[in-house]
């Protein structure tokens, strides 16, 4: 009988235990706050084009910034080129849509400049269209082209982040996750302005509030589509 509670007792320690360690797990486990995120539609998009998106959202999923660091699209997804996996699929260049490998993934980096600047990152390359396209709105787009266009951002956060991107549901997610919540309110916003004949432009500002005033406004981009 006393064996028996002994051997109770134990298994109640041992299972005490397990539960204190799972919850400091928990409670100190990283990035598990989501600074920013964005998601688009793969509605319209190709088998071709998704399979390119895919490829690239596997290799930016756990990417992760350090503090002061500058993000690279194109360092860490690499050359899109058939040995690596990618396809022949439409994609944009300059005004006219053409088939080409990696075709599509600028959708990866549209989305994921959304989710940057949602996030407070500095800005550091970004690159539109020449045209609107369909997976952003206007102003709201990042254009990437392997040894010529890139996105770069800077984390000037005192805290790593990590990406967090998937494909599910016909749609692209892309997250910001950091070890704790920021306290500013971060809002981006792109309005149309005065253009000439023939084409469009539009501003896109952001602006951060911390408790409940402005800390700062910042024009991110000025943008002029053919029409």
């Amino acid at each position: 009988m006393t064996g028996r509670v002994k051997v109770g007792v134990a298994i109640a320690i041992s299972t005490v235990s397990l539960l204190v360690l799972g919850t400091s797990f928990w409670l100190n486990r990283p990035f598990q706050s989501e600074l920013g995120s964005y998601r688009t539609s793969l509605a319209d998009r190709t088998e071709a084009q998704r399979h390119n998106i895919r490829q690239a959202s596997m290799a930016l999923n756990g990417v992760v910034v350090e503090p002061g660091e500058t993000f690279s699209f194109n360092e860490a997804v690499g050359p899109r080129t058939a040995e690596r996996g990618y396809r022949e699929a439409p994609a944009y260049m300059e005004r006219d849509l053409v088939t080409s490998i990696g075709g599509g993934i600028c959708q990866v980096s549209s989305t994921l400049y959304n989710a940057a600047t949602l996030s407070g990152f500095v800005i550091v390359e970004r690159h539109p269209h020449s045209r609107r396209v369909a997976s952003v709105p206007p102003g709201r787009d990042a254009t990437v082209w392997y040894g010529m266009s890139d996105l770069r951002f800077r984390n000037g956060s005192s805290t790593p982040v990590r990406l967090a991107v998937r494909v599910a549901n016909e749609a692209l997610f892309v997250a910001v996750c950091a070890r704790k919540s920021m306290d500013p309110v971060i809002v981006v916003r792109t309005e149309p302005v005065e253009s000439s004949p023939g084409s469009l432009a539009f501003v896109t500002v952001r602006t951060m509030t911390i408790a409940g005033k402005l800390g700062m406004r910042e024009v991110l981009s000025f943008d002029v589509y053919s029409n």
